[in-house]
């Protein structure tokens, strides 16, 4: 209720039917009825008050007090204007205004142009007319359901009231007559105790009489608001194609990294698009919901709205991110520069998810047909940016705490040779200590023996995972990557690298072999003129191979000098990179980061929990359903992984209960030449099959285990890791094939295995049953139909879903899976798998990240 100045707040109430005199005493209080009249007139809360009208019409007896009360309520229904209330409105005159204007003709010229420019110009325009129109109708509502409601009352269906008086309840709760002044408590008013029926029972409310004024007013809203885009369509169209226009050129702008011309052309694109859409007026949101049944090209007027909204967010968030850029690289201070850009991203975030939701709303059957296909390519990409700038909102708030904002931060960054690999990705030859401070890099320390310096300095006494015995015993800080989870392995590395090098970590970073050719590949060719070479992205794996395995001076034996003279120059040349080659590093990171030819971990706890939010942590993700993993680890078969080539076959045979037997088979080929540097040897790889756990070996064949004698005992004094010992309290050999069956992380694990020549290949098959729970059926579904009828379907379903666990390095790999179904069932969703000569369904690909295959099968 509003206050007035200098008066008691009084509000507007009616006593109920019976009322008795207050008993107790009370003060009598002297009422202007005139004054308090001024009071509430005041105090109205509508921008346009018919109190004085209604007053005037009803009269001040005593008999038509209660027409009064009914007039007063029928104003209360005004609820456009009451939420408006406090709108700041210009009531100075206004161009439409001016009657007759100067360019009608004749009379019902100037009555047309006058309504066009009131549409036009004036803030409320629509809110006026429907208001009107709302009270129009909401009086002849009123008037017409009089004769029912009278004949209602009249047989006893609804209560007469009696004529009541109005009363003023002041902040004491003391109520008092608007004639007499007497001091009255307020009672539980009077209810009918009969219950009337359905159709005289019906009273007109006020969710009835803003339902029926709605369904008059609209149309005529939307007929009026279709001719008005109709007269405005040309200027709409040019400014609207001048605003995309703006938009192409902002974009262009950012693909050439000119951040300034981008947030100029973004900010331009913003304006004309709001322009445009203030020359559709606020009418345009009324043909949006009714135009469609008024004009046979209202569906494409209805779609103009949000189009336009959708530019104009899109520009609006497309300026602030170039801003946001641009300020980042005038920033002298990394930290700040990252806050900058952090802020304008959460910016920009809010207006691409409106341009997103905008375009939802475009029904695209009513636009020509050489615009479809826009709308469906920006319905496409505005999700994927969205996500990569929610991404970038995530790392850049992420980073600051990573490099150091907060104090020195030292790294252990691992260099991993996928030539070799191993479970992480590769062997880990070499390592880097990397510290940084507040942004800047202040150390980088590469040990010209690479990881075997560590090797000398281990206190851990400690026995190696048994595949290992085949070059080594002892773990090893070289060897410490066993594990293919990233963060567990990543645990065993800190803590090997930490006993040994007398220093703590406060994370691991392990780069693969390709995260450094595609920086070469970015920056260009580093010399090397001491060693008389230039390496660049096609050379540095042989060079550098060449180097620190045959070139190396044997006497100071220090074979990672090469890659530690080679280093701090790569890392030189990239941060005076210019601004077009830290964007396109940036994205080489990311995807890097994605195929997991990268991994971080991190002590902290929260930054590990977000790095694996990002998917950028390398590990083995607890999933249900079907799972597998094949983690290769290259022993004593030198660099021979890269001439390798991987070719999978997954096949699940369904049974109608969901029992499920599996036969995987893996061939590999040996592409290298004998006798070739480095990659003419054979290829010795200790092939680990991870499924889910309790899974059943049937059948292993195919796998070439090395001769016995050539694994090595370790020495008296070693003990096996606690990480180790209950994978091998759980070990089992299978008798006929020599496969080893333990469990480990959660899942059942076969291990064997595999020798390939050069030029040869070889197949091995491993058949198998899953457990119970990796195959779900599903209850019958109770469609509406059947609900209806009290049925049930009669048809199960299946839900099969294989998530594939892609290793790290394993690069080569072609993957094939096929379902072979129960009997009768068909596919339930569409996945783009395709019918063999046996009646299974087929997909093939290339494995290059973590994926997941999912198939609903339905009995018809």
């Amino acid at each position: 209720m509003n206050h007035l100045p200098q008066h008691k707040p009084l509000r507007l109430t009616a006593p109920p039917a019976a009322v008795a005199v207050k008993t107790a005493p009370a003060i009598i209080k002297t009422v202007d009825p005139q004054q308090e009249k001024m009071k509430r007139l005041l105090a109205s809360p509508h921008l346009l008050d018919l109190t004085p009208l209604v007053a005037k019409l009803s009269g001040t007896s005593a008999a038509k007090v209660a027409r009064k009360s009914s007039w007063q309520q029928l104003l209360d229904q005004h609820i456009h204007l009451r939420d408006v209330r406090d709108r700041r409105l210009s009531l100075h005159p206004r161009g439409w205004r001016d009657f007759p204007p100067r360019a009608a003709v004749s009379l019902s010229h100037a009555v047309i142009l006058t309504l066009r420019h009131f549409f036009e110009e004036h803030p409320l325009a629509d809110l006026t007319v429907l208001t009107l129109v709302h009270i129009t109708v909401a009086v002849l509502w009123h008037l017409l359901s009089w004769p029912f409601v009278t004949l209602a009352r009249a047989l006893g269906y609804v209560a007469k009231p009696a004529p009541l008086p109005i009363l003023l309840i002041d902040e004491e709760e003391e109520v008092l007559t608007a004639t007499t002044n007497e001091t009255v408590p307020i009672t539980p008013p009077l209810r009918h105790s009969a219950t009337p029926p359905l159709l005289f029972a019906w009273r007109p409310t006020a969710l009835s009489l803003a339902a029926a004024a709605l369904v008059f007013t609209l149309p005529f809203g939307a007929w009026s608001a279709v001719n008005v885009i109709r007269d405005s369509q040309s200027e709409v169209v040019s400014r609207s194609a001048e605003a995309v226009r703006s938009l192409e050129a902002g974009a262009e702008a950012v693909k050439t990294a000119d951040f300034s011309a981008a947030q100029a052309n973004f900010a331009a694109a913003a304006d004309l698009f709001i322009a445009a859409k203030r020359r559709l007026g606020v009418t345009g949101n009324v043909v949006s919901m009714t135009a469609a049944a008024l004009a046979p090209d209202a569906g494409v007027i209805s779609a103009a709205t949000p189009v336009l909204t959708a530019g104009q967010e899109l520009a609006e968030g497309g300026a602030a991110l170039a801003q946001g850029v641009m300020l980042a690289e005038r920033s002298s201070e990394p930290v700040q520069a990252i806050d900058t850009l952090r802020e304008h991203l959460n910016l920009a975030l809010p207006h691409l998810a409106a341009a997103e939701n905008s375009l939802k709303m475009v029904d695209a059957s009513v636009l020509p047909d050489e615009y479809r296909g826009t709308l469906a390519q920006a319905r496409e990409r505005l999700p994927v940016l969205n996500a990569y700038a929610a991404k970038a909102a995530a790392v850049a708030k992420l980073l600051p705490g990573i490099i150091g904002a907060d104090g020195r931060r030292r790294y252990l960054v691992i260099f991993q040779n996928d030539a070799e690999l191993r479970p992480t990705g590769g062997f880990m030859g070499s390592y880097a200590l990397v510290d940084v401070n507040n942004g800047r890099l202040t150390q980088v320390e590469i040990p010209g023996g690479g990881s075997y310096d560590i090797q000398g300095q281990m206190p851990l006494k400690l026995i190696s995972p048994q595949p290992l015995h085949l070059v080594n015993p002892h773990w090893q800080f070289q060897d410490a990557n066993w594990s293919p989870d990233f963060p567990t392995a990543a645990k065993t590395i800190t803590r090997f690298f930490e006993a040994g090098a007398k220093t703590s970590v406060d994370g691991v970073i392990a780069l693969n072999i390709p995260v450094v050719e595609k920086l070469l590949e970015i920056i260009g060719p580093v010399p090397m003129p001491e060693y008389g070479k230039t390496i660049d992205h096609r050379n540095f794996y042989f060079e550098t191979q060449k180097a620190v395995e045959i070139d190396y001076d044997k006497e100071a034996n220090r074979p990672k000098k090469f890659l530690a003279d080679l280093a701090p120059r790569i890392i030189d040349k990239t941060l005076k990179a210019d601004r077009g080659q830290m964007i396109a590093i940036a994205q080489a990171l990311d995807e890097a980061l994605r195929l997991k030819q990268a991994q971080l971990w991190f002590r902290h706890g929260d930054e590990q929990q977000a790095v694996g939010e990002l998917g950028w942590d390398g590990a083995m993700k607890t999933t249900g359903g079907d799972f597998l993993a094949l983690v290769h680890s290259n022993i004593a078969g030198q660099k021979t992984d890269r001439v390798m080539r991987d070719e999978v076959s997954h096949e699940a045979k369904i049974m109608a209960d969901g029992t499920t037997i599996v036969t995987l088979t893996l061939k590999r080929v040996h592409a290298g030449e004998s006798g070739a540097l480095f990659s003419g040897v054979r290829n010795v790889d200790f092939l680990r099959v991870y499924v889910p756990a309790g899974s059943v070996l049937v059948e292993a064949k195919g796998f070439t285990p090395p001769d016995p004698k050539l694994f090595k005992i370790p020495e008296p004094g070693y003990a096996v890791d606690g990480e180790l010992a209950a994978a091998e309290e759980s070990l089992r050999v299978d008798a006929a094939s020599g496969t080893r069956v333990y469990v480990e992380g959660g899942r059942t694990v076969f291990g064997n295995w595999l020798q390939t020549d050069p030029g040869q290949s070889s197949i091995a098959t491993l058949v198998y049953q899953l457990p119970p729970n990796a195959v779900r059926i599903l209850p019958p579904e109770r469609r509406w139909l059947d609900r209806l009828q009290g049925r049930q379907s009669e048809s199960d379903r299946l839900d099969y879903r294989l998530t594939i666990f892609k290793q790290s390095g394993a690069d080569r790999t072609t993957f094939t899976q096929s379902l072979d179904l129960p009997r009768g069932y068909i596919l339930d969703d569409e996945t783009g798998r395709t019918e063999d000569d046996r009646g299974r369904l087929v997909t093939s690909f290339p494995l290059q990240s973590d994926t997941e295959l999912r198939a609903l099968l339905e009995m018809p």
